[in-house]
């Protein structure tokens, strides 16, 4: 089985089981779970659990944090909206040159979550929860789709570096034939060159001056 397949199988039944413990457990906005999940499956590798409750919590928290803009949009809506710009201007920025993959979670921090809050404030607390929710849901469903379909493990240094010395030897070995080849086939430059006929020519002068 290739690991595109296996990818595809891995994406497939995690995002399945996500589905099945968002709808059976009644989770609040179980498509979010699902989408977070998804986030989680395509990352290359699973996650260990330790590290995605660690990320868990620091999206939450980093979500839970755009509920500072509810207030300035209230009061001071041209000033919030100026400096949402600003902030969004800087997080873009600086994803791009660092490739920090807490991009998306600033951006949705200053975007929907203040959008919502003004809504409603309660409904901030769910969207964070919702979305830590996912992060775990999308780490356990990744490690069981990656025991059940586990990627071929990569050739360790020592196999890495016997098949380079055999290539190198095979190249030598080939370069050296080569080279003995082109040495029968070329002619040499010391070999002395008999001119048969002249020397009948020179024998019969001889013989006809006797």
């Amino acid at each position: 089985m290739s690991p595109g397949d296996k990818a595809a199988l891995r994406l497939a039944i995690g995002l399945g089981l996500a589905a099945l413990v968002a709808y059976g457990l009644a989770l609040t906005a179980p498509f979010v779970v699902c989408v977070m999940s998804v986030l989680v499956l395509s990352k290359p590798g699973p996650l260990p659990l330790a590290k995605g409750l660690v990320v868990a919590l620091l999206f939450a928290g980093l979500v839970a944090a755009g509920i500072v803009m509810v207030p300035l949009l209230e009061h001071y809506a041209f000033a919030a909206v100026l400096l949402t710009a600003a902030v969004l201007y800087e997080t873009f920025y600086t994803g791009q040159v660092s490739g920090n993959p807490l991009t998306p979670v600033l951006v949705m921090s200053f975007t929907l979550i203040p959008v919502a809050g003004v809504a409603e404030q309660a409904l901030v607390g769910a969207l964070s929860v919702t979305l830590a929710a996912g992060v775990i849901v999308g780490v356990v469903v990744s490690a069981v789709s990656h025991a059940l379909f586990p990627d071929r493990p990569a050739p360790t240094t020592k196999v890495r570096r016997r098949t380079t010395a055999v290539t190198a030897r095979g190249c030598l070995d080939r370069l050296s034939s080569d080279a003995d080849r082109d040495a029968r086939l070329r002619p040499r430059a010391h070999q002395p060159v008999l001119l048969h006929g002249g020397g009948h020519e020179n024998g019969g002068a001889g013989a006809a001056g006797r």
